[in-house]
């Protein structure tokens, strides 16, 4: 995700914990905060809610790792957009190992 943002420009998207979004009614549903490396990332209470900024800005590129359900993916997969990655090994494990 990291390379991602810094190499090729990706704004970074999360979504708030329910512990982190406190009792506040009235706060607004995204905040946009700028890192000290110049990345941009913009935080979500709801998945909807992130599918909704990513539908409108649909010619900018973005990245998450925040989604870790079924039913956030279900939710996802619907726009064409969409691409779900899954490593399940340590990539420079399998690199020396196919150089060896």
């Amino acid at each position: 995700m990291n390379l991602l943002a810094t190499m090729y420009h990706f704004t970074c998207l999360y979504l708030r914990s329910s512990t982190s979004k406190g009792s506040q009614s009235d706060r607004s549903e995204e905040q946009k905060h700028h890192t000290q490396t110049g990345q941009t990332r913009i935080e979500f209470d709801t998945i909807e809610a992130l599918l909704d900024h990513v539908t409108l800005n649909w010619m900018d590129h973005f990245v998450t790792c925040d989604v870790n359900s079924v039913e956030g993916i279900a939710i996802l997969r619907k726009r064409p957009f969409f691409l779900l990655l899954s490593v399940e090994s340590p990539m420079m494990t399998r690199f020396r190992r196919s150089v060896a």
